[in-house]
């Protein structure tokens, strides 16, 4: 689920929630920390770290979240070598009943991958 704002005629932008949320909090408790100051009347120097320490917070919350989705996405998203030794994998029953030379053109599949040169590496 995304919210999505139109930027113009042609142009939509997508949003996902927890981008959202995130800028939401980060934005209460900022606006909330600057009443406060205001209700004392003076700024100190402490004050003036703590609400830079919230930026950074902001910062390292927004790359984190980044990480953690590039990964997801990463793992979602599977190569083409791997489809075809799961495709193979899955006809390890068909594999019985063909003639030796169509399981040689298997292995040589396997052989070429890069996931079977890591393997066979390790």
């Amino acid at each position: 689920m995304y919210f999505t704002i139109k930027a113009d005629k042609n142009q939509v932008i997508k949003l996902e929630p927890m981008t959202i949320k995130r800028d939401i909090v980060f934005y209460i408790v900022g606006v909330v920390f600057v009443l406060v100051q205001g209700i004392m009347g003076y700024i100190t120097w402490w004050t003036s770290a703590l609400m830079l320490l919230l930026y950074i917070a902001l910062v390292v919350v927004v790359v984190c979240q980044e990480r953690i989705k590039k990964k997801s996405e990463d793992q979602v998203e599977m190569p083409e070598e791997s489809r075809e030794l799961m495709s193979d994998h899955d006809n390890t029953d068909n594999n019985l009943t063909e003639k030796p030379s169509e399981k040689k053109s298997n292995n040589k599949l396997l052989r070429k991958s890069s996931t079977w040169k890591r393997l066979r590496d390790n």
